[in-house]
């Protein structure tokens, strides 16, 4: 009889494959035959990963199986609905001031809502008067960092809204913002237009964004990238990368995002191979090292262990002196890309 260890990673894995069926394949109606318990590990595996709005978009709702889940999906919706107008009315602000601004990390290729609301200011002077003229409108400002303002929006209920001058984390920019608006695109939200990336800015973003902030990738951004993947010029996203020197976090997260459909689906992502400028370590030896540490794990959203990270931090600011490579990623995570790459510890 398998140890319970083996049974845990079994289940865990049946209700991936059992989500990633729902939210990517709209087989909603096998939700109906689950038992409360697994139904309930699959909603909050759902919120975990920030599909929970795809899943009830893919539920009939007069037939999910508790009462509780259609309580659940209707506040989802209530949500959305909520999420768009403000979207609609800051692009309205901005356009109305003759502001530029982007909408990133917000809207998604199916239905989505997030934590909070992403904007970016193209320049310095505007970032500041489109932050005053939020407040003036009634939001309020909950925090500051050097690149970015949060405020929580005056409306019914708790959005919130990051206002960006630059994509930073830890205090460090790591792509350059003149990128996102290199083929800019639009989305329509209620009959008004809002703008976006365009698609090869938009997956350098996601990758970027999942390897350098959050450290971890979601469910969610695996059905981005999966459709992101079938309309980038990749050619243009790998002359992007390489600009930027985000060779490694791009090869990094596009190994996951393999072997996440591995996962669900038993079959290779389709993508085009990018070839890795590192000193640090080659294309092949980085998706082998990644694929390692995703089956030990096997678990979403796949959190990037230290070394990947320190990695990528490294062939981002190649000029950067290691003391500032130890404040953003870590000392052990510093030792541990030493380890992993070049063989030699502290």
């Amino acid at each position: 009889m398998p140890d319970k260890p083996l049974q845990d990673k079994q289940a865990r894995v049946e209700r991936l494959r059992l989500l990633g069926r729902v939210t990517s394949r709209g087989d909603g109606q096998a939700l109906e035959t689950l038992n409360s318990t697994t139904l309930l590990d699959v909603v909050e595996l759902s919120i975990a990963n920030k599909v929970l709005l795809l899943l009830c978009d893919n539920v009939r709702l007069d037939n999910a199986p508790p009462a509780a889940l259609r309580g659940i999906c209707s506040e989802q919706f209530r949500r959305k609905k909520q999420c768009d107008a403000i979207l609609t009315s800051l692009s309205k602000l901005a356009g109305a001031t003759n502001i530029d601004i982007l909408i990133i990390k917000t809207i998604r290729p199916f239905p989505y809502v997030g934590s909070d609301i992403d904007v970016i200011v193209a320049s310095t002077e505007a970032f500041a008067r489109f932050v005053d003229l939020l407040v003036a409108s009634g939001y309020h400002i909950l925090g500051r960092s050097a690149h970015e303002v949060t405020l929580q929006t005056p409306f019914e209920g708790i959005v919130l809204v990051d206002v960006h001058c630059d994509i930073s984390a830890a205090g460090m920019v790591y792509l350059d913002k003149a990128v996102l608006w290199n083929g800019t695109a639009t989305v329509d939200l209620d009959g008004h237009s809002v703008r976006v990336p365009g698609p090869e800015a938009e997956l350098l973003l996601l990758a970027a964004h999942s390897v350098f902030k959050e450290l971890s990738v979601t469910l969610a951004d695996f059905l981005q990238a999966q459709y992101l993947a079938a309309h980038v010029d990749w050619r243009t996203v790998h002359s992007m990368a390489r600009a930027e020197h985000l060779t490694l976090a791009l090869c990094a997260f596009m190994s996951a995002m393999d072997n996440i459909n591995l996962l669900l689906y038993n079959a290779s992502l389709d993508y085009p191979e990018l070839s890795l400028q590192s000193h640090l370590i080659d294309r092949d030896r980085l998706r082998a090292l990644v694929t390692r540490d995703f089956c030990n794990k096997l678990r979403l959203p796949y959190r990037f262990s230290t070394w990947i990270v320190a990695a990528a931090y490294v062939n981002k600011y190649q000029s950067t002196p290691t003391e500032v490579l130890n404040f953003s990623v870590g000392r052990h995570a510093a030792s541990t890309l030493k380890h992993h790459f070049l063989g030699k510890g502290d």
